[in-house]
């Protein structure tokens, strides 16, 4: 039984750097959407307006004054500069909701990562075009069927 990853692929399986680059292509695809999502949907907004999120601020801030008052002081500054533009409060949530999903989304990621890879592998061992590849290939045909096409319109 093996508990670490192989670095060849000796053993039929897809390479680290194969599923370093698909990791790095899904974390790309994860982060920009999440940005995207915070800067529209605006989570910490919608839930600090909402009676729990009141009482959540309000008891959070009455402990951090009565145990940590500098920290309370320099939070509440760091608050209103978040808040004060909406880049600033995207950036915010993105990194808030990116450290509360990391214990969860980092795993989920590089199984998805390694799944593609294994996909990819026993697709090609079975003789299966790859998709990505079927379906370029089939656009550059189409085109390029369209362009003569054209051309052949031009003539006559």
């Amino acid at each position: 039984m093996r508990f670490a990853p192989q670095f060849d692929e000796s053993d039929g399986t897809a390479g680290m750097g194969q599923k370093l680059a698909a990791y790095i292509a899904i974390e790309a695809v994860w982060l920009t959407a999440l940005y995207g999502a915070c800067f529209r949907y605006r989570p910490t907004v919608v839930f600090l307006s909402t009676q729990s999120g009141a009482r959540f601020v309000q008891r959070a801030s009455t402990f951090l004054q009565t145990y940590l008052p500098g920290s309370h002081n320099s939070i509440v500054k760091l608050s209103e500069k978040a808040y004060g533009s909406p880049q600033g409060r995207t950036v915010g949530e993105w990194l808030l909701i990116n450290k509360i999903l990391a214990p969860v989304s980092l795993p989920t990621k590089l199984w998805i990562a390694h799944r593609v890879c294994e996909y990819r592998k026993a697709s090609q061992s079975a003789g299966m075009p790859d998709a990505v590849t079927t379906s370029s290939t089939q656009a550059t045909q189409t085109s390029t069927t369209h362009l003569a096409v054209a051309q052949i319109k031009q003539i006559q």
